[in-house]
Order: C-alpha cells, then sequence, then structure tokens
C-alpha cells in the first residue's frame, strides 16, 4: 500500500486543516501497524536470515541452503511443519519477489537482489545491524595477543 498515492486524492477534497491533520495522523499509524505486522510473518524471519548472509559474505551469491540453516537456528521451534529449502525458495521466489537461480546443482540467491532485500526489509520493518564482528582474535592496533 502507498499511502500518499491513497492519501492524497482524500486529502484534497478535505477543507479543514485540523481534520486534514487528524486524517494524515490516523493513515500514519495504520501504516505502522501494517509494518509491524509484517515484521512478523514468516517473510520477514527469511529476510532478516537472507539480509545478514547478505552482509557477511564475500561471496557473489547466498545459497539458499544457508537461509534454511539460519532460519531453522533462529526460529526452527517456532515452525510445527519442517522449514525445507524448497519451502524457503518458494518464499524468496514467490512472496518477496526475488531471483534465484541454479547454481552448480545449488539454488541461490545472486547480490544483485541486495539491494531489493534491503527496501524489502524497510517494508517488513526488519532491522540490521551492518556492523561486521570483528574477527576472533582482533584486538586492535594498541593490543597484543
Amino acid at each position: 500500500m502507498h499511502l500518499n498515492q491513497i492519501m492524497l486524492p482524500l486529502l484534497s477534497v478535505i477543507g479543514d486543516p485540523g481534520l486534514r491533520a487528524e486524517l494524515r495522523n490516523a493513515a500514519h499509524k495504520a501504516q505502522a501497524s501494517i509494518v509491524a505486522e509484517r515484521g512478523l510473518l514468516m517473510e520477514a524471519q527469511v529476510l532478516e536470515i537472507l539480509a545478514e548472509l547478505m552482509i557477511t559474505t564475500d561471496r557473489p551469491i547466498v545459497p539458499v541452503a544457508d537461509v534454511t540453516m539460519g532460519l531453522i537456528e533462529r526460529y526452527g521451534a517456532e515452525y510445527e511443519r519442517s522449514i525445507t529449502n524448497r519451502w524457503i525458495g518458494s518464499i524468496l521466489r514467490k512472496k518477496l519477489n526475488l531471483q534465484t537461480y541454479k547454481s552448480h546443482g545449488v539454488y541461490v540467491v545472486p547480490m544483485n537482489e541486495r539491494q531489493k532485500v534491503e527496501l524489502l526489509c524497510g517494508r517488513y520493518g526488519v532491522n540490521i545491524i551492518t556492523d561486521v564482528p570483528a574477527a576472533k582474535g582482533d584486538v586492535g592496533t594498541t593490543g597484543t595477543l
């Protein structure tokens, strides 16, 4: 839902500035509620894992199997059905409209989908920490091991 596309025609016919402000406020609350609800969906959980993998990998692709394993580790207890690569691939393609392809017998998400993933994260209310933790044993420039 594009809030501005829906609200602009309606706001243009309302003469009372107070009523316009009230309507705008109600619309923003409704939009925030929709984003919060989306954040609870499986799609949001899949996006969270995929975005983290895209941030932390130096490879040009993210295997769907890695997304599946991340989802199982983090959210597996929340699901009664088994989480499979096929199911996650279906969510990536059909629900999130992300491109996947087969590479060396494994389905992957290419890195050129990262911008779309970031956009979807905003839409689903998924916050990703972009700071990659320091490598184990890294003590900076003044410390010693």
